[in-house]
């Protein structure tokens, strides 16, 4: 006959089983009521649910709710024998024996009770009220747009109907704990372990960090849960260069398009490394002469509200390369006339003119030029460019302070060293960047001989 040997678990008190559910919970004497700390004031019982129906685990989870329940009970019972002198260390003990009202067997101290102070327990804090306090809070003072408060909602939305998948409260963020986030983290990356999507669950994370660090910012939590969870931030997407035949090839066949989007996204991208939003919803005002040179002004100032640019330091001074001015681009702009110069591209749900500027563009890069790479392919490949040209002298072309800021990573103040020179300096930085056409007599034909017969 076998002998089992089985560990028991020892029972803790104020641990009760509710529809298969563990809780705690503390019955309050009806002298102590009044006196309790908010947001338990007047309360015929203290109760919190555990979210486990697993005895073990119920255990181990109710230890800092006896602890704190009882501690309110203590501090109250202390209040009402000395409402105007009491002291809250009083709750405790460890510092006043016999003034705590609970038996010795029941009593569960904290480690550090000197770290739990009176007053500390927070209101529900709801999402909603947090997303809007967010959506207040930028780097650049200005709001978010409604693009960034819907891709909130969303994460919430999933973070939250998982939270009540585990039976535990899922509309107060004050319930959260990091072992919440921990497994909210596992429940992504196990439901979903695709390599290529890691960078989605990252993004996921991200965004739940970032409320609730809103939230401890602000006090409304005493700390943010998501603060020091780690995990996969998965692989950048890799974004290829365009080959210099390739760059050629595109330049010649917008050359000969109908749609300006075509002919001056291609051109512009390839001869300055714009981003997508900063071309789409870019104004006729923005164009024109700075010291002597022709210039686009990346800015917000034509732009309406949900039009904005991604960062702050991507509003820069963009000298327009020679080939682009060549090629008929202000007479282009004139044609305009006072108007965004894509204005014929609609708006999406947004206000903005970046999706469609994007897929027409990349549309016409697959089906037209024959190439899988997409727009983002001439930013990367204008990136390589500065970083790589060499001088004569066998040194960067392109200072590492100039290309920044071309690329729209650098700091405000880069340019306070250049003075008066600064835009005739970054002129001749975009001038690096080669024009894959000089001395070209390629026709379109030449390009896809098919297109001729």
């Amino acid at each position: 006959m076998g002998v089992h040997n089985h560990m028991r678990v020892a029972k803790m008190p104020y641990l009760q089983r509710v529809d298969g559910i563990y809780r705690v919970r503390i019955v309050v004497p009806d002298d102590l009521k009044p006196h309790l700390p908010p947001p338990h004031t007047g309360k015929a019982s203290l109760t919190k649910a555990l979210g486990t129906g697993n005895k073990a685990e119920a255990n181990r989870l109710s230890v800092p709710w006896i602890a704190e329940f009882q501690a309110a009970i203590t501090k109250a019972a202390e209040i009402r024998r000395n409402p105007v002198l009491h002291d809250w260390i009083g709750r405790y003990a460890c510092y006043h024996p016999g003034e705590n009202p609970f038996a010795p067997e029941q009593r569960i101290i904290t480690q550090n009770p000197a770290l739990i102070l009176p007053g500390t327990h927070t209101k529900p804090v709801t999402y909603e009220s947090i997303i809007d306090k967010w959506m207040d809070k930028t780097k650049n003072g200005k709001k978010k747009g409604k693009k960034a408060r819907e891709d909130m909602e969303r994460e919430v939305k999933r973070f939250t109907a998982w939270l009540k998948l585990k039976i535990l409260l899922h509309d107060d963020m004050t319930q959260v704990r990091f072992e919440n986030c921990r497994d909210y983290r596992d429940h992504l990356y196990t439901s979903d372990p695709n390599p290529d999507h890691f960078k989605t669950h990252s993004n996921q994370l991200k965004m739940l960090r970032a409320l609730f660090s809103r939230a401890a910012k602000d006090r409304h939590l005493s700390v943010n849960p998501f603060a020091d969870l780690e995990w996969d931030r998965g692989k950048e997407n890799p974004r290829p260069d365009f080959t210099p035949e390739e760059r050629g090839r595109i330049l010649r066949l917008a050359r000969s398009a109908e749609d300006p989007v075509i002919k001056w996204g291609n051109w512009l991208a390839a001869l300055g490394g714009y981003q997508n939003e900063e071309l789409a919803d870019a104004h006729a005002r923005d164009v024109y002469r700075k010291n002597g040179i022709w210039v686009l002004h990346i800015r917000e100032d034509n732009r309406t509200p949900d039009q904005r640019l991604k960062t702050p330091s991507r509003t820069r001074i963009m000298p327009l390369h020679s080939a682009i001015l060549e090629e008929g681009f202000l007479k282009f702009v004139e044609s305009v006339g006072d108007r965004p110069l894509f204005h014929h591209l609609k708006l999406d749900s947004y206000g903005r003119r970046t999706s469609e500027f994007t897929s027409m563009i990349n549309e016409w890069l697959h089906e037209t030029v024959c190439t899988k790479k997409t727009f983002y392919s001439h930013r990367h490949t204008v990136t390589s460019i500065l970083r790589n040209t060499l001088g004569p002298d066998g040194r960067p072309a392109v200072d590492g302070d100039i290309q920044r800021y071309l690329l729209g990573h650098s700091k405000k103040d880069v340019h306070s060293g250049y003075g008066e020179n600064w835009v005739k300096t970054l002129k001749a930085a975009i001038e690096v960047i080669a024009n894959p056409l000089d001395d070209d007599k390629t026709s379109t034909a030449d390009v896809f001989p098919e297109a001729a017969e």
